[in-house]
Order: structure tokens, then C-alpha cells, then sequence
């Protein structure tokens, strides 16, 4: 998101797609020449935004939304990568619910970098796409 545009709503309200203003920071901003405007958390989600993948949305990736969702997505994909690798007889049931119980107490991005590492010694193998966007944090999933 251009911080020109952003610091401009600021001082002048945020004017939202359904015509009212937002009273916190949005989530993004919707290009769509029909309802060009910002989006809070709740019209992203009536709109259906994400499940259209839609083109024209503009994403505010400083906002707590984005950084919770890619927490979420990387938790299922190491969760699906310790499932995989007990199925596959990788890891014994014991050490798949040990690593399972601190993959779900992890809340923050160090633990799940730790959690990767734990997986890690036990020679499971991990996607460096998983790993380095928990280090670096730049990219979506």
C-alpha cells in the first residue's frame, strides 16, 4: 500500500466501499471501479475477497490481519508436514504428539521457528519456502 495514499486517509478518514467511514486502519483497499474504496476486516470478508482471489484488491500488509493469517498458514503446514511424516513412518506416534503439543502452544514467529527446528532434528523435511518466509516474513503463502 502507497504510504502517500495512506497518510492522506489518515488525516481525512478512511472512506470505505460501502460508502462509510472506517473508523479503524483497513485491511486493504479495493481498486474495483464499482465500489473503488477501503476495506475493513468484516466487508473483506462479505465481499468475499479472498476466496475470489480478486484482482483488484490491495492488500495493507502492516495490518494485524495479514500478519495473523500467515501465522495461521504457516502453523497448518507444518502441521501437515508432522501428519505426512507420521504417516509415512518418519516419526514415531510419541514424537508426533510431543511436536504437534508445542507446534500448538506457538503463538509468536520465534516459535515456530524453533517448532522448524525441532521437525528439523528429527530429519523431517521442511520446504525452504516454509522456513525462510518465517525468518524473512516478506512473502505470502
Amino acid at each position: 500500500m502507497d504510504r502517500k495514499k495512506d497518510e492522506e486517509h489518515r488525516e481525512n478518514g478512511w472512506k470505505a466501499i460501502d460508502g462509510k467511514g472506517l473508523k479503524s486502519e483497513p485491511v486493504g483497499f479495493c481498486n474495483n471501479k464499482i465500489h473503488r474504496g477501503w476495506l475493513s476486516t468484516t466487508l473483506l470478508k462479505g465481499h468475499k475477497c479472498l476466496e475470489k482471489q480478486c484482482p483488484f484488491l490491495d492488500r495493507n500488509n502492516e495490518h494485524p490481519f495479514w500478519v495473523q493469517r500467515k501465522r495461521l498458514k504457516t502453523k497448518s503446514s507444518l502441521s501437515r508436514i508432522l501428519r505426512e511424516a507420521y504417516i509415512d513412518g518418519a516419526i514415531t506416534s510419541k514424537s508426533y504428539l510431543r511436536l504437534c503439543k508445542v507446534l500448538n502452544r506457538q503463538k509468536t514467529k520465534d516459535g515456530l521457528i524453533m517448532v522448524c527446528h525441532m521437525i528439523q532434528k528429527r530429519d523431517i523435511f521442511i520446504p525452504e519456502k516454509i522456513y525462510y518466509d518465517l525468518i524473512d516474513g516478506d512473502e505470502d503463502f
